[in-house]
């Protein structure tokens, strides 16, 4: 699943929300602050949520292209909820490998001088690619651990890529009656699979919901 994963005993959920009418970090014409992460090329935002910008990033090392989020300090109102982000991640970093389900994420860092951190994390499929169909029943649906730590992105167009989330459907037409369940079936073991480790999801909508190799 996409998103924040947080420590449920936390007691200041309500303060860590974005501060209003602050500007951005970075802007569709141009960056004013532009971000970096070691060992990657940033290529294009292709996400923004209330704390931070989701890029596709491409590696320096292989060329495999990943999405990188982006937690900017200024979005929150102080340190208390940015560090608890920072912490929640580093836990889920540890787990995030251990079910289908979860967005396996690769590094994680942060960059106090410019006020951020990030994570590095696995690319979703790109919208409306042919046979990307959500395959999620029974154990024949688990995703082999190679596949999960290599997937292959030499087909994907950096300048057009634009991510398959459950949204995106949505914004399509209504899903069968068959595809809801399955679809839920899978997040339902997702989070189930979070509070087993001590984690909340806090943001769970279809924006947040992305297809990995057709699963979601």
């Amino acid at each position: 699943m996409n998103g924040q994963g947080q420590d449920p005993s936390s007691d200041d959920a309500d303060r860590a929300a974005p501060v209003r009418g602050q500007p951005s970090a970075t802007l569709d014409t141009g960056l004013t602050n532009e971000p970096s992460v070691p060992d990657y090329e940033l290529l294009r935002r292709i996400g923004r949520g209330a704390y931070g910008d989701v890029w596709l990033a491409r590696s320096k090392a292989t060329g495999v292209l990943r999405a990188a989020k982006i937690v900017w300090r200024h979005t929150f109102e102080d340190e208390r909820p940015y560090k608890r982000e920072f912490e929640g991640i580093q836990r889920f970093e540890r787990i995030s490998r251990e079910h289908p389900s979860q967005l396996a994420l690769f590094h994680i860092g942060r960059n106090e001088p410019a006020g951020y951190f990030y994570y590095v994390m696995e690319l979703a499929d790109a919208a409306q690619v042919p046979g990307a169909e959500c395959q999620v029943s029974g154990h024949d649906a688990r995703r082999e651990e190679t596949t999960r730590l290599s997937p292959d992105t030499s087909h994907l167009s950096p300048g057009t890529y634009v991510p398959h989330t459950l949204r995106a459907d949505l914004e399509r037409g209504r899903l069968t009656a068959a595809r809801v369940l399955e679809i839920g079936l899978a997040l339902s073991e997702a989070l189930g699979h979070l509070h087993r480790n001590g984690l909340v999801h806090r943001d769970v909508k279809p924006s947040n919901v992305i297809f990995v190799n057709g699963r979601p």
